[in-house]
């Protein structure tokens, strides 16, 4: 069965990294790469039409946000795993102001996102959910608990 895997949380709070470091086998979709919406709609629907497992690389910090992943995943026979990272908002704009200019996102995008911050559930849709936070440079996967 194929996976989509949704990532969740504010700028700089290491989804990127962690794509990088635990799911690079899979084929990521990230509007930081194919900018608009269109194109990474029309790049979903071709991943999901040749059964490639998916990364949604995205902030994705509503249910609102989240639910056309889990609805074109479910309809699609995948099963879903959502990655919540945490971190708090000091340690997100310390890691964004040290970012390259071209990758740095302006304060108040940051603070904008993680005001509308919505920790996922379980009943959303997720066949699985971890919860991942930064600990001594790496990352710690923990099993989601309600």
């Amino acid at each position: 069965m194929p996976v989509m895997n949704i990532m969740i949380g504010v700028q700089a709070s290491g989804k990127s990294s962690f794509v990088n470091s635990y799911l690079a086998e899979s084929n990521t979709v990230s509007l930081d790469i194919v900018k608009t919406r269109y194109k990474e709609k029309f790049l979903l629907e071709e991943l999901v039409n040749k059964r490639e497992d998916i990364v949604v690389d995205n902030t994705n910090p509503t249910k609102k946000e989240r639910e056309k992943y889990i609805k074109l995943a479910k309809e699609n026979g995948y099963s879903i795993v959502g990655y919540y990272l945490k971190s708090s908002i000091k340690e997100c704009l310390t890691r964004n102001r040290n970012r390259e200019d071209s990758q740095r996102v302006p304060d108040l995008g940051v603070l904008g996102t993680y005001a509308r911050l919505e920790i996922p559930e379980l009943s959303e849709g997720y066949d699985k959910l971890y919860y991942v936070y930064i600990k001594d440079n790496g990352f710690v996967v923990e099993e989601w608990g309600d």
